[in-house]
């Protein structure tokens, strides 16, 4: 079974799958907007920060 299972059939965020990925994983995140979230990760030696962002453009233009 894969991490994460996404129906072709439908319309799927992006923004969305990410930020399942993160609730999943129990990392800490924040959505912006609907278009934007970031995400804060705690690793061995150091943190990291990740900010992802979809334009709405690209969203509808799929």
């Amino acid at each position: 079974m894969s991490l994460i299972q996404v129906e072709l059939d439908r319309l799927v965020h992006p923004v969305d799958i990410i930020e399942h990925i993160a609730s999943i994983n129990d990392w800490a995140f924040e959505r912006q907007d609907a278009d934007e979230i970031s995400i804060s990760v705690r690793g061995g030696l150091c943190g990291y920060h990740v900010s992802f962002n979809w334009p709405a453009s690209w969203y509808l233009t799929r």
